[in-house]
């Protein structure tokens, strides 16, 4: 029969490019290195190429990549050996911001500070720091190392009444006294001298004082305003003999018609009465300080315009028993106070840096409690705290140069809690003057937080985050997941990472090493399963394993898109939704266990963790890349790329890839941009999957397209190839076009293949179109620059019978006894060999089949007299093989005049 041609029409067919056996669908490729399959047009292309994103190469080997896009710039970062470099958003302009990065590769996240701008964050087992585009500091700030120097009462603030002068007793007037007032030059308490004075028995006497000018006792000048009704009248009083004493009395007039003493105490005044008892409690003879709160004085009068602040007159009165006369004495009669605090006050500090408005932790001892300067009391008197030692340049002062500000934080008083008093700069020499009451700070409420620890320190550090929640997470030394506070518009919580926040992962039989946060889930991968994390209130995170889930083998080889997270597992790349796992790549398993496959070999199985996995988004489809380190590489030098299946969409076709350029060492997917990045081994940066190149910056792509291998629907046959139909624009680049036989048993070169139309034809003949074939694979191969697109690659074929030893026709019947003349045979019969002829079950006729030269067309002729109605015809070989295309008898029924006609028995073709 005539040669018919096989095409391979279509390429959007979903496929499975490394097999074995030969089990993968039509129109897909079984070897597949540096091309693609275009689903819109279905053709094969050569894969897109690389274009530099670097004018001049970094010192070494870029291990690692990231961007960030702030407000004002866009950055880029390189990792090269152990230094850190930054540059702008052409991979250009070095800035070298950390030189002793380590040898761990970094981890990295973005995150707005607390003042909104934009930062980078960068970990690993050896720096944990920031980037703003244009400084770098440490992650996380330091606390102090100490307490503040510390704490001393400040001038009291007052505004004085009277016995202040030498010769005050001439200023006050007496009324029902014994004897005085005068001034006592020997027993006093301020000054030089007190004002003396006694009391007959059963006796109201008083002293008073008219000014005549306002005197304003309303606000102490320096005071706060808040707590100016909690200010104190102060009082100095010495008695003799306190048990004869009654009550005592003060009185502050306010009244703006009295003019003297007489006239004062009787319309618009201040008073209040105190018990002798409580009051003198310090006994006979002794000084005892009266200070009575101003909201504690009972206001009498109808004009309520006449305040503290209109203070005119002033009185002590007195009431005595009958048990005799008393003897007073006077002094430092004043208004002060106008501080809100009171009682036994500490203070700590810890620091802030103002533009991210990160903030530290304070002072801590060596089991965790909190530093404190010694405890003072107060009785509304100032405070001055000083910071010397813990202010920049301070002998208890980190040396993080980010520090701008120091937070002081007081305790006592009102507040069990520390508070914050005031932020003031870290370079503040003074010592810092506290007023502030205890009224003011509980309207601000902010308290010190004792757990805004800096990043946890270990041998291996890995970041990843946000999740939805603001969180941070960090996989510290494999078991330990750490995780920050959650964001705030004002903290910068990205540096705060309590230290009793983390979670154990897993049962220390595998190490955790890679993590993804999303919008709707926090995933953790161990080397043996991945974990679930989950929420358990504002701050509290637990690792979930995932049942019959499996794990990762690098810190890199995880990556999220189109609602998948994807992961490299040791037998596989699998796409996990919702914590449901499905391998992609069951097709190349012998792949992953390290084995060659189809002459591609597998990766390293000792160097797994090196592998790193990107996800880009293209408008033909999604695509996963991986590069890997082949067996026998100890780098990494390959990259596997996965593209959907048209069918079920699904990452599964695989496609293999190098460049003779340089080797990946690094992926970044820029998503802005939409380009993924790689770090390569030769300093540059590229942009790898370029739709807009066909070679890797000048230098030819090396590609291999291998279809299956094809059996052409008759796997028990042999065929003839006579020659091979390439269809396709090749732009006049040279591809060179082998036949693969016998599953790539054989092979031979058919010629080049040079076009430059897509509709172009080019046929190759093979060498000897008379050979069986068995599976026909055919191979493009070549170097290019330029674009290819084949869209047909086929091969015109004839197929033979089946190679036998034995040959039966089966029962042939026929309605009435025919009679047999003899056979006609189109065969190659190799060996002689033995025809039978069965008539209606018995053997009519046995003899030899002579062996022939070759496929002839010879007839067989038998006896005389062979009849029956239903006939077998069996050839048995005793050597060699042979090939029956076709049999046919020549019969006529019986009794009949009519020619003997040819009844095919057997056709092999």
């Amino acid at each position: 029969m005539p040669f018919q041609p096989f095409h391979i029409t279509r390429w959007t067919r979903g496929a499975t490019l490394v097999s074995e056996p030969d089990m993968i669908p039509p129109d897909a490729l079984r070897r597949a290195t540096n091309v693609r399959l275009d689903r819109t047009l279905g053709v094969i292309e050569a894969r897109p190429g690389w274009s530099a994103k670097t004018a001049a190469a970094f010192a070494a080997s870029v291990t690692f990549l990231s961007r960030l896009f702030a407000t004002a710039a866009t950055y880029g970062y390189a990792q090269f050996g152990t230094t850190l470099q930054r540059v702008n958003a052409s991979w250009g302009g070095a800035t070298t911001i950390n030189a002793a990065t380590g040898s761990q590769t970094l981890s990295d996240a973005n995150a707005p500070d607390g003042s909104g701008n934009l930062l980078k964050y960068f970990v690993n087992g050896t720096i944990a720091i920031k980037d703003s585009g244009t400084a770098t500091t440490t992650l996380g700030i330091a606390p102090p190392t100490a307490a503040p120097t510390s704490a001393a009462l400040a001038t009291d603030l007052f505004t004085q009444i009277g016995f202040d002068d030498p010769d005050d007793a001439a200023n006050w007037t007496g009324t029902n006294l014994a004897s005085g007032p005068t001034n006592d030059t020997t027993f006093f308490q301020e000054g030089v001298d007190s004002v003396t004075f006694s009391i007959a028995a059963s006796t109201f006497g008083s002293i008073a004082r008219f000014l005549g000018s306002v005197v304003n006792l309303d606000t102490l000048t320096g005071g706060d305003t808040l707590v100016k009704n909690d200010d104190y009248i102060h009082l100095w009083l010495r008695v003799d003999r306190p048990e004869r004493v009654t009550f005592i009395q003060i009185d502050v007039d306010v009244d703006a018609d009295s003019t003297a003493v007489a006239d004062s105490f009787r319309q618009n005044y201040y008073s209040i009465r105190l018990g002798a008892l409580t009051t003198l409690s310090q006994g006979i003879n002794q000084w005892n300080q009266l200070q009575i709160r101003k909201s504690r004085f009972a206001r009498y009068g109808t004009d309520t315009s006449r305040t503290w602040a209109q203070a005119r007159g002033f009185r002590i009165a007195l009431l005595t028993n009958s048990q005799g006369t008393v003897n007073f004495w006077v002094d430092d009669f004043k208004l002060r106070g106008g501080v809100g605090m009171e009682g036994d006050i500490e203070y700590t500090v810890c620091y802030r840096n103002s533009t991210t408005g990160a903030r530290g932790n304070p002072p801590k001892d060596a089991n965790g409690v909190v530093l404190y300067t010694t405890k003072l009391t107060t009785n509304r008197q100032r405070i001055n705290l000083t910071t010397t030692n813990v202010r920049e340049g301070g002998a208890n002062h980190p040396g993080d140069t980010q520090i701008n500000r120091m937070m002081i934080w007081r305790r006592g008083g009102s507040f069990t809690t520390a508070v914050l008093v005031a932020t003031i700069p870290d370079t503040d020499a003074n010592p810092y003057l506290d007023n502030t009451s205890d009224e003011t700070l509980v309207l601000t409420n902010q308290l010190l937080e004792t757990d805004n620890d800096i990043p946890p320190a270990g041998a291996t550090r890995v970041l990843f985050g946000p999740s939805a929640s603001g969180h941070f997470f960090m996989i510290v030394d494999g078991y330990r997941l750490y995780f920050s506070k959650a964001y705030e518009r004002l903290e910068n919580r990205v540096e705060n990472w309590p230290a009793l926040s983390f979670a154990i992962i897993g049962d220390g039989s595998a190490r955790a090493v890679a993590g993804i946060a999303t919008a709707t889930q926090t995933r953790v991968w161990t080397t043996e399963r991945s974990y679930n994390v989950v929420g358990r209130g504002e701050d509290t995170f637990i690792p979930v394993a995932l049942d019959g889930s499996r794990g990762a083998v690098g810190q890199f080889a995880v990556a999220a898109g189109d609602g998948f997270l994807y992961f490299v597992s040791q037998d596989g790349i699998y796409a996990d939704a919702g914590g449901r796992q499905l391998k992609l790549t069951p097709a190349i398993d012998q792949f992953f266990q390290g084995l060659t496959v189809d002459g591609q070999v597998g990766w390293n199985t000792a160097q797994m963790a090196l592998v790193r996995l990107a996800f880009l988004h293209e408008s033909t489809g999604a695509l996963l890349v991986m590069i890997y380190a082949e067996s026998g590489s100890s780098t990494l030098n390959r990259f596997l790329v996965l593209k959907p299946n048209l069918q079920d969409g699904r990452l599964s076709e695989c496609f293999f890839g190098a460049s003779t350029l340089t080797t990946i060492q690094s992926l970044y997917l820029d998503s802005v941009n939409r380009e993924l990045l790689t770090g390569t081994a030769n300093g540059h940066v590229y942009r790898i999957e370029d739709p807009a190149t066909y070679a890797d910056i000048s230098t030819a792509i090396a590609i291999t397209a291998r279809t299956k291998s094809y059996d052409f629907d008759q796997p028990q046959r042999g065929k003839f190839i006579a020659h091979a139909v390439v269809e396709g624009l090749t732009t006049s680049q040279n591809l060179t076009l082998t036949a693969h036989y016998d599953r790539a048993a054989t092979s031979e070169v058919l010629g080049t293949v040079n076009t430059s139309t897509e509709t172009e034809l080019e046929l190759l003949s093979t060498a000897n179109p008379e050979t069986r074939r068995r599976d026909v694979a055919l191979e493009l191969t070549g170097s290019v620059s330029s674009r290819i697109a084949i869209a047909r690659l086929g091969c015109f074929f004839e197929p033979q019978p089946e190679l036998l030893t034995f040959l039966d026709s089966g029962l042939v019947s026929f309605n009435f006894i025919q009679q047999l003349k003899r056979f006609e045979w189109d065969i190659n019969l190799i060996a002689t060999s033995t025809l039978t002829v069965y008539a209606d079950g018995s053997q009519v006729f046995q003899g030899q089949f002579l062996a022939l030269a070759g496929r002839r067309n010879v007839p067989y002729a038998l006896p005389p007299g062979l009849r029956g109605r239903v006939w077998r015809i069996t050839l048995v070989s005793s050597g060699a093989a042979f090939l029956c295309y076709r049999l046919s008898g020549f019969f006529k029924q019986l009794g009949t005049d009519q020619q003997y006609q040819e009844r095919v028995l057997i056709q092999g073709v």
